[in-house]
């Protein structure tokens, strides 16, 4: 488990603790006593607190996935397109012909998109 899942972990058992003491000083009152309505309002604000937390646990974890995804796109882009200017190496030194360069600019150059698309989707560029 990851340090932010466990926090996530603990942050929901927080809240679960701080919606059961509220739940115990309910069970507390008779439901004649002037303070029970606050309590239930109280009640309720604690489990709409903890509903509301665990709701948005999925997405911050599937935004962390997409981090790392994103991470290795890019990281495989950038890995691609140094790999194609190392074959143009003995093109542009006239060891190899011309021809192959045919096959490696096309490759490099969607090693350059793949690499800088995690890039311009973060909004990093500017």
């Amino acid at each position: 488990m990851s340090k932010a899942d466990e926090a996530e972990t603990a942050e929901v058992a927080r809240l679960q603790e701080a919606l059961r003491e509220q739940h115990d000083k309910l069970g507390r009152l008779a439901d004649g006593d002037p303070g029970r309505a606050e309590q239930m309002s109280a009640v309720f604000a604690a489990t709409t607190t903890l509903l509301a937390f665990e709701a948005k646990v999925p997405q911050r974890r599937a935004a962390r996935h997409r981090r790392i995804s994103s991470l290795v796109v890019f990281v495989a882009g950038g890995a691609a397109a140094a790999a194609m200017l190392v074959e143009l190496a003995p093109i542009l030194t006239d060891r190899l012909s011309w021809w192959y360069a045919i096959a490696v600019l096309p490759l490099g150059l969607a090693g350059v998109a793949l690499g800088s698309v995690p890039w311009i989707m973060r909004g990093d560029h500017g």
